[in-house]
């Protein structure tokens, strides 16, 4: 063995170290490595020479693309390659090991023989001039990575090795970056163009790193910057979504969601609906910008500001009092009052002349016109405009509403020139209420208060009015405010009522406020002392809030006590219920009634009903179930909405169950949330449904299933084979959804008036209970589950977990005793574990 010690052997003056007619790696190279590293070098040298190797000339190979490789120069002298890597570029392996490795040249040479990609565009030559004249050589070039990530990863992974191959002894932390820069890498390949953006990307990093020329890199210097990834990650790198065309004769499959991270920019947070899912992780960005904004831009400062404005609104006062808001509200809301509300349109309708509706009651319309004309919410009209119809709508007082049907033509309406994000905003729910009652405890006050005319006292811009004019009476008018039809309405009008919630809750510490558009209900705890006393510290504030801010209050809908009407609902906060009025109920039922005597109904009717119906189901918690063949049947209408149709037979079979159990039905529904806790954990396979539950003290109890399994009886558990109780080609959706339902019919006697904490591991299932509403055959399983619960008075209450969580139910739907017995010891027979699949009459018999 040839000795040596821990510093590298001197430099000769050309800048080489040498030992004999060997080359030695760099100094810093040679300091990090170990003395076993260090006997095997030098062996390997050693060798070569004794084999007259030691002059070895590089090879030239095609894809080097070096400026300096010239023929007439004598080629450095390289190391003996291990051989570990058959088939890779030695040239390559060298570089990695000199610290020489260009990426965007040398990656690639990591390509083994026996790889297939996909096929390149094409190839890119270069014109190289020689002693031997000129020659034209294949360089590297984007277009050689092919068309996907998969040549990338491949390369990477074999670079992967060749680096760990020489310095994972010394510098293991930097393993780890590389493999999650290579899975961050395959991720991303998966939502943005590949050679236009994430190659590039990916080649660029790679090279920062080695560019370092530091061997301690750690785990996060193979981290991807933000301004590295917001530089490629641009939306119009974003790849479009695949779709695959039906077969005239099948259906089409199902199509794979996108991840759930911020690879992808959330499709949902971009429609109309908006995204409201809490462990949503993909990117909540505009999807044509990629900022995270408004969709449009609510004013324009560049715009004279209004004249004469009719809105009773006092701009100073909206920016000064929220100057203290977390964002900008306050100008914006103070912009919007000095130069008027933008519509959102992204295109300019085509200018034209509809006919009003039919109106019965003209001098309602006559009347009103009469009151805007006097505010200034209206004007005449002096040049081209879009005339959209007028129309009157009946409120639930008995009155009349003045619409401007701006949805009208289909097709060439104002609304459609308006994207579907621009309106996108997400009320406060019944549950919501439910949740603030409970919080400031039972017998507490509510205070529901009105703004006057809601929409009618925002200006709109003078630019956009030409949009939003219709005729009357030979004439021809514009609106000078937002009306009563316009799709983004609620959003332009909701900004000043979010900003007027914010101040009653900064200036109220002990109440909760909330708030439906012009709707505003404040609890105060009982604690607060008598409701007089409720009422006065909350008119000390809002009176003279509302005063300063310009706002005209609407007292006639005002409300107090611990009995109130919320959003069409009675609420009692002493007994803790909510309440339809029995002549609600009634006309649901008629309403149900009348669609079923048609043959083929229209949409504006289907509309009207399905929407009344949703507003019973925040009292008649079942009939969210009931509602989704309605749906189903509302979107398979085509555009035309004067179109009629046939209803299906699912959807006459949720309205006859609207028709005949509403008599029924009491209208009341409590949301007390005291009740004892079950936990019941499910699980579906192939070939069997798995599940068991324990009663269980408190929230944190229930998730810990381990403890709880050594003392789990056998009674509290089921094996059900799957065939029986689904069918022998049901989609596996269907048998997670039969899992719980399984569970209910075996076991739901023993829980009336519990609250099932229902833990799966299914995404269908959790969407599925939370929604009370599943597409396709799932949802048959589901409504019979949501109907034994209302039998029974019991709560549903779903929860997802991953699958490496959920083991004991995993083990009793494949039926592995082997994990069963480990974690129950105390079930020494398989046999009362079997279930023969429960049933409606053995569950009521």
């Amino acid at each position: 063995m040839v000795r040596h010690s821990s510093a590298a052997p001197s430099p000769t003056p050309g800048g080489q170290t040498t030992l004999g007619s060997s080359i030695y790696p760099p100094e810093y190279i040679w300091n990090s490595l170990s003395d076993s590293q260090r006997d095997s070098f030098i062996s390997t040298v050693s060798a070569s020479l004794v084999a007259g190797d030691g002059q070895r000339k590089r090879p030239r190979l095609d894809l080097t693309g070096e400026e300096d490789a010239d023929d007439g120069r004598v080629p450095s002298l390289v190391l003996p390659v291990p051989p570990r890597f058959p088939g890779l570029d030695r040239a390559a392996i060298i570089a990695v090991f000199e610290h020489t490795f260009r990426p965007k040249k040398d990656l690639i040479k990591f390509r083994s023989p026996e790889f297939k990609a996909s096929a390149p565009d094409g190839e890119s030559f270069d014109l190289k001039s020689t002693s031997s004249g000129l020659q034209f050589r294949k360089v590297v070039s984007i277009k050689d990575w092919g068309n996907d990530v998969s040549l990338w990863a491949h390369c990477f992974s074999n670079y992967i090795a060749v680096w760990c191959d020489f310095f994972a002894a010394k510098h293991p932390l930097c393993i780890s970056g590389m493999v999650l820069f290579h899975r961050r890498i395959c991720d991303l390949a998966r939502a943005y163009k590949w050679q236009d953006c994430i190659l590039q990307m990916a080649l660029d990093h790679h090279q920062m790193v080695v560019d370092k020329g530091d061997l301690t890199v750690s785990l996060s210097d193979w981290e991807i910057g933000k301004a590295l990834e917001s530089s490629y990650l641009r939306p119009d790198n974003v790849l479009p979504a695949k779709t695959t065309p039906a077969s005239p004769t099948t259906r089409s499959t199902r199509s794979t969601a996108a991840p759930n991270n911020d690879t992808v920019v959330c499709e949902k947070f971009n429609s109309s609906a908006g995204c409201h899912w809490r462990t949503c992780h993909r990117r909540h960005v505009c999807s044509k910008c990629g900022n995270d904004h408004s969709i449009f831009e609510v004013f324009d400062p560049s715009l004279p500001p209004l004249r004469d404005s009719a809105s009773p609104f006092i701009a100073s006062a909206w920016k000064t009092l929220l100057e203290r808001y977390p964002g900008n509200l306050g100008t914006i809301c103070s912009g919007i009052l000095t130069f008027g509300c933008r519509l959102g349109c992204t295109t300019v309708p085509r200018y034209r002349r509809t006919p009003n509706h039919r109106i019965e009651e003209h001098s309602l319309i006559t009347q009103k016109l009469s009151n805007d004309l006097l505010c200034r919410r209206v004007q005449l009209s002096t040049g081209p405009v879009v005339v959209s119809p007028l129309g009157l709508v009946p409120k639930h007082d008995g009155s009349w509403r003045r619409i401007h049907d701006l949805s009208y033509p289909p097709g060439q309406s104002v609304n459609e020139s308006i994207p579907d994000a621009a309106s996108t905003i997400q009320y406060i729910s019944m549950d919501d209420i439910f949740d603030l009652i409970r919080t400031s405890g039972r017998g507490c006050y509510i205070i529901k208060h009105d703004i006057k005319d809601a929409f009618r006292n925002i200006p709109v811009a003078p630019a956009d009015r030409p949009l939003l004019a219709f005729s009357w009476e030979n004439k021809t008018y514009m609106e000078c405010c937002l009306p009563f039809g316009l799709t983004t309405a609620p959003f332009i009008f909701n900004l000043f009522a979010e900003g007027l919630n914010w101040l009653l809750s900064a200036c109220l510490p002990l109440a909760s406020v909330a708030h439906y558009l012009d709707d505003f209900i404040t609890i105060f705890p009982s604690s607060a002392g008598s409701l007089s006393k409720a009422l006065t510290a909350f008119n000390t504030v809002y009176i003279p809030l509302t005063d300063a801010l310009g706002i005209p209050r609407n007292d006639s809908k005002d409300a107090a006590g611990t009995v109130v009407s919320v959003l069409g609902v009675e609420i009692d906060t002493t007994l803790l219920q909510a309440r339809m009025p029995r002549d609600k109920l009634a006309r649901a039922s008629s309403e149900a009634a009348s669609l079923l005597q048609l043959d083929r109904v229209s949409h504006k009717a289907l509309q009207r009903v399905v929407g009344f119906l949703q507003h019973c189901s925040m009292v008649i918690r079942l009939g969210r179930a009931r509602l989704q063949s309605l749906y189903s049947d509302l979107a398979s209408f085509p555009s035309h909405q004067r179109s009629v149709r046939r209803l299906s037979h699912d959807s006459r079979g949720d309205l006859a169950w609207w028709r005949d159990t509403l008599p029924l039905f009491n209208g009341i529904h409590f949301f007390e949330k005291s009740r004892p806790l079950v936990a019941l954990y499910t699980d579906a396979c192939d070939s069997g449904l798995g599940l068991f539950f324990f009663y269980a003290p408190s929230w944190d109890s229930a998730r810990d299933w381990m403890s709880a399994a050594p003392h789990l009886p056998s009674t509290h558990t089921a094996i059900v084979d799957a065939s029986s109780a689904c069918g022998d080609v049901a989609h596996i959706n269907i048998k997670e959804v039969s899992a719980i339902l399984q569970a209910f019919l075996i076991h739901s006697p023993h829980w009336a008036h519990h609250l099932v904490l229902a833990f799966t591991d299914s995404a269908v299932a959790f969407h599925g209970l939370s929604k009370q509403a599943l597409r396709g055959p799932a949802h048959r399983p589901l409504l019979m589950l949501f109907s034994i619960a209302a039998a029974l008075d019991i709560e549903v209450q779903p929860h997802w977990l991953p699958s490496s969580e959920n083991l004991l139910a995993d083990a009793l739907s494949r039926s592995d005793y082997r994990i069963i017995a480990n974690i129950c010891p105390q079930w020494t027979s398989s046999f009362p574990l079997l279930r023969q699949p429960g049933s409606l009459d053995s569950l009521f018999s």
